[in-house]
């Protein structure tokens, strides 16, 4: 059985160690009660991106933002210049909700409706359904 080192490139395991150091460095720089809410998404050309899983905290890690951004200029291996928040769940990533998918039934009620519609560009919306 191979070793799963041997499988993904060098480049990414490295990545992977610096977003985990910068994920250690939070927590050692937060407040406790922050740190089971964050997750490193990136850093990338002075960005540090973070995932918070709620409004409510990312409301506190907007406040203490400067405060992060500072904590990482003594440290030269991290070359942070600003704090990026996303709000969403590291289970399912992003907010982002699944698209809807329409009935055998619905689609047959827009089908049945389009073809009174005379604005072209209205038919035109609704047959895309």
């Amino acid at each position: 059985m191979k070793n799963v080192n041997n499988l993904l490139s060098k480049e990414l395991i490295q990545k992977t160690k610096t977003l985990k150091s910068i994920e250690q460095h939070l927590h050692y720089h937060l407040p406790r009660e922050l740190v089971t809410h964050i997750r490193v998404i990136s850093l990338q050309h002075g960005e540090l991106k973070i995932l918070i899983d709620s409004n409510a905290w990312a409301s506190r890690i907007r406040y203490l933002q400067k405060e992060i951004i500072k904590s990482f200029l003594g440290d030269p291996a991290f070359h942070v210049q600003t704090l990026k928040i996303k709000v969403g769940s590291w289970q399912t990533g992003f907010n982002n909700p699944e698209p809807k998918v329409l009935s055998k039934t619905a689609k047959k009620k827009i089908s049945d409706s389009v073809k009174s519609i005379s604005d072209p560009g209205l038919k035109a919306a609704f047959q895309k359904y």
